[in-house]
């Protein structure tokens, strides 16, 4: 009877440990949920902005974007495309688009130099062609509303910021997209507290987004650019945590309504794009990756089993819930994917993962049509 009370108190102590482990990250999600600002202000100053534009193999988004880009309401900003040697029809669209807008500049890559990445050597040399005091690098996927450059520039004024970046608001082509993309506002805003990005000067609370980044011409050119970060995969937060390490001020918003990004027209795509992803922000560590996995499983997927003969298990469930409807409500995911169908969305985000090392393991990363392994063995 003894051993069965202390094994009945030991399950209940583990549980309350369980649980309050998991309010942590409720909490976390809670504080990001009322700290992450929304673009929504009007700068009183128009400095001259550079809106940068990398393109590789993006002929589906030229059309669209340059609709876009020349609607904004910022009375003071130039807009600057460079091909990325596509092997599609975007410089064709470009220049067509360009006879239609004659404001549009628009360049050639040089060859790609040994130990940078594609995309990273692109916005290197656009920052070398930009006139503007402020530096506004974004994705050919993205999808800005009349103000965005107004209301980012009113940010960086507000907040009297070095370093600006926006995670847009990400739009689901497919349903196996709307299970796995609001994962990464799951990830990011619970294991990150936000408010630490911009009260702190340590680098460990960076955060960025390489679909909309906005700097200063002087703190871009401080950290060394992304010269400084030429062969990084996860260019975005290699930036941020130079930022961090000169001692300069960044903030990121939330582009929820005001900046998308349609990231995948399709599910292949994502998967390619996920396998590059995954594993380099692991730092190419497979054991931490793993870890991280087996963490996810036991916090947020475990609870789902074990309810149904630990009844209090429910109480976790509903935690787990919590999160994601807070999530889903502040960032419009679908709730049926991210809250009733989280457990399969969660392991859909793990096979991603596992793919992610499978992909690098076997030499197979690519992005563009570019292998990534020599970039990541350079990184090792």
């Amino acid at each position: 009877m003894e051993s069965l009370m202390l094994d009945s108190n030991i399950l209940l102590f583990s549980w309350i440990l369980f649980t309050l482990t998991q309010l942590v990250f409720l909490s976390i999600v809670w504080i990001n949920y009322k700290y992450v600002g929304k673009l929504n202000r009007t700068p009183s100053q128009f400095p001259k902005v550079s809106v940068l534009v990398p393109m590789r193999n993006e002929e589906g988004n030229v059309n669209n974007l340059v609709q876009l880009l020349t609607k904004q309401n910022y009375p003071n900003y130039e807009i600057i495309f460079l091909d990325d040697h596509s092997e599609d029809q975007t410089w064709l669209k470009l220049i067509s688009q360009q006879w239609i807008h004659p404001q549009l500049l628009l360049f050639q890559s040089d060859p790609l130099p040994q130990g940078w990445l594609g995309k990273n050597f692109a916005c290197h040399q656009l920052a070398q062609k930009a006139r503007g005091e402020i530096l506004l690098f974004m994705d050919a996927d993205v999808i800005p509303d009349p103000e965005a450059i107004s209301s980012s520039v009113a940010a960086l004024e507000k907040d009297t910021l070095d370093f600006l970046s926006v995670f847009p608001e990400q739009i689901p082509q497919t349903s196996y997209q709307r299970k796995v993309l609001p994962l990464m506002d799951f990830f990011l805003y619970s294991f990150l507290p936000f408010p630490l990005i911009s009260k702190t000067e340590s680098p460990a609370f960076a955060a960025a987004n390489g679909q909309w980044m906005v700097f200063t011409r002087k703190a871009y050119a401080s950290i060394g650019g992304h010269e400084a970060v030429r062969n990084n995969v996860i260019e975005d937060m290699a930036l941020a945590r130079k930022i961090k390490s000169q001692g300069l001020k960044m903030n990121t918003y939330s582009g929820t309504d005001r900046i998308q990004c349609a990231m995948y027209p399709n599910d292949e795509e994502m998967k390619v794009g996920f396998g590059k992803n995954i594993f380099a922000a692991s730092g190419y560590s497979g054991i931490t990756l793993v870890l991280f996995l087996l963490l996810l499983i036991v916090l947020f997927i475990s609870p789902y089993l074990w309810f149904i003969v630990f009844p209090l298990g429910i109480i976790n469930i509903f935690i787990i819930m919590g999160i994601r409807a807070l999530l889903s409500k502040r960032f419009h995911h679908s709730w049926k994917e991210s809250v009733w169908l989280h457990p399969i969305a969660l392991l859909n985000g793990i096979l991603l993962a596992l793919h992610s090392i499978y992909l690098y393991k076997k030499g197979k990363a690519t992005w563009k049509g570019r292998n990534l392994n020599s970039i990541q063995h350079s990184q090792l």
